[in-house]
């Protein structure tokens, strides 16, 4: 008769040693979503505040919204990426310090979340300094 493998969890996929530290973890996410939430667009917000705060379904905010459910899903996995990234950061905490274009530039491509294309036609900068402000914020977000 074959004996049964014994099952850790450091053998399930995904897991990595780290489970007593989820509610400090979640404690930190809802931190940063609280301080950036003021950032966010209205209909970004209302979204993130449906999701996080009074638990809603994306099939019930989806309703509320009129779009796809799959729609909600990868706006609000957009919008986690966006607030957890150093650009973000950078901008919340040096944005009034920096030159006044390139602050600009950073709260319409990363506050807002426009395109290049989109920030380049509502700014009214070319496509090449948005890019080239971009690649500023990032490398001054990353020391």
């Amino acid at each position: 008769m074959r004996q049964a493998k014994t099952i850790s969890m450091a053998d399930v996929s995904g897991f990595d040693g780290r489970h007593q530290h989820v509610k400090t973890d979640m404690r930190n996410a809802y931190e940063r979503l609280d301080r950036a939430y003021e950032y966010l667009l209205p209909s970004d917000r209302y979204i993130l505040e449906q999701y996080f705060v009074h638990k809603t379904s994306m099939a019930e905010i989806a309703r509320a919204t009129r779009r796809c459910p799959k729609t909600i899903k990868r706006q609000i996995k957009k919008l986690v990426i966006r607030i957890h990234s150093l650009v973000f950061d950078y901008l919340i905490l040096y944005g009034p310090a920096l030159e006044r274009e390139l602050f600009k530039t950073g709260d319409f491509v990363v506050f807002r979340g426009y395109s290049v294309s989109q920030a380049s036609k509502l700014t009214g900068f070319s496509i090449r300094k948005i890019r080239h402000h971009m690649l500023i914020l990032k490398q001054k977000a990353s020391y």
